[in-house]
């Protein structure tokens, strides 16, 4: 019997987890698709907190047979040996930090999406960023002091020790969602840069898309035909919602056509922009295909979903031009600096200039190879998963 203990920390990780959420579950809905009699699932848990109510985890749990074990109240090493574990599956590294990683000896393979927190430390970005919409002046005054007494670096290098020891181990496979993921890791964890580390891109969300959209505000845009442009997550400064909406202000002088939709952002800012509530699965899929494009304004991604559910419509991303990005956008995107609203605006006024059916048919394109590769990826990687055997991860040079 192959005993394969899945973390699921990042899936009590609330709406902060975001694509990282996605992620696991989607792995591990392949991953008891594609068991054998001879492999069983267990799922690693905090019984201290909930799991997130979007992903059904409980449901789940018991439709498919999956024990929990509760990492509250004994090790992980413990439970790996108590169970018979032969893998260990981190689908998210970020997110098993706050566990006891000592003494796990067992095949161990990790992702690690992306160290955004190290490399926002690394060029200052909390000193760059501000926007009082979504917090504090004090706030901001707080994380430029954290910043230049060195006390956020501090807290990240303790935060991160143990676990990058842990990565080290010979025992535990390594890997993460893109090309620049894994260039970051070298470039930020020096201890990590002789470390083999394979790259195998996040798989696409299964989403089921009803007949009717929910939210009314979206369905009555859609139905008047209006010109959006749409930017998701805008409450996370990360997002970079403040420097679009300062670009958007002026292009809608010259082009009063056109509305802003930002999902989640406190309040409007102008009478064209539309501030919308969370919204469902299946309405974010109406509005990616009815928006004129996709404005995708990312400091850091490590991979990045949005860009790919926008372009299976044939929708153009409008996209920074940093990190894992353009990798990920490639022919499907028109690029601007998200450090320059200017740049911002630019690419808004370029996108209009442009022939809209070759854009659409870039955007399709990329789409098909890059949901190609993530359905390749994710098939090999369940079978690397299944396999317990890391001689399969050097044959398939991962």
């Amino acid at each position: 019997m192959h005993n394969i203990l899945f973390d699921l920390s990042c899936l009590q990780a609330g709406p902060n987890a975001g694509g990282a959420a996605a992620y696991a579950k989607t792995i591990l809905e392949s991953l008891i698709s594609s068991c054998k009699s001879d492999v069983r699932v267990f799922g690693l848990y905090n019984s201290q907190k909930p799991f997130h109510k979007l992903y059904q985890v409980e449901e789940f749990v018991n439709q498919n047979g999956i024990k929990l074990l509760d990492a509250s109240t004994i090790t992980i090493a413990k439970l790996i040996t108590k169970y018979s574990i032969n893998t260990f599956f981190i689908p998210v590294g970020q997110y098993v930090m706050s566990y006891d990683l000592s003494n796990i000896l067992c095949r161990t393979i990790v992702v690690i999406h992306d160290i955004f927190d190290i490399e926002g430390d690394n060029i200052g970005i909390d000193t760059m960023l501000h926007d009082s919409n979504l917090y504090s002046k004090q706030i901001y005054i707080k994380k430029i002091i954290n910043y230049y007494s060195k006390r956020r670096k501090h807290f990240l290098q303790k935060r991160y020790a143990e676990f990058i020891d842990f990565c080290k181990q010979s025992n535990v496979n390594l890997f993460t969602v893109s090309e620049y993921s894994k260039f970051s890791l070298q470039y930020h964890i020096h201890s990590l840069r002789q470390k083999k580390i394979g790259i195998l891109y996040s798989p696409a969300k299964r989403i089921i898309k009803k007949a009717q959209i929910e939210n009314e505000i979206l369905a009555s845009l859609i139905k008047e035909n209006k010109k959006f442009f749409l930017l998701i997550s805008a409450n996370r400064i990360y997002k970079n919602a403040y420097n679009v909406l300062q670009a958007f202000m002026l292009f809608s002088e010259l082009n009063p056509d056109y509305y802003l939709i930002t999902v989640n952002y406190p309040k409007s800012l102008h009478k064209k922009h539309i501030v919308l509530p969370t919204l469902s699965e299946s309405d974010l899929e109406y509005a990616y295909q009815h928006a004129e494009a996709l404005i995708f304004a990312s400091f850091f991604e490590g991979f990045g979903y949005p860009p790919i559910e926008a372009m299976k419509y044939g929708t153009p991303v409008l996209a920074s031009n940093v990190t894992s990005i353009p990798e990920i956008t490639n022919i499907g995107g028109l690029y601007f600096s998200p450090f320059y609203p200017a740049d911002i605006f630019r690419a808004l006024v370029q996108f209009t200039k442009q022939d809209n059916m070759i854009l659409r048919r870039n955007a399709l394109m990329q789409y098909k190879t890059i949901s190609t590769k993530q359905m390749n990826d994710l098939e090999k990687f369940v079978k690397l998963i299944i396999s317990n055997s890391n001689n399969d991860i050097e044959k398939n040079n991962l």
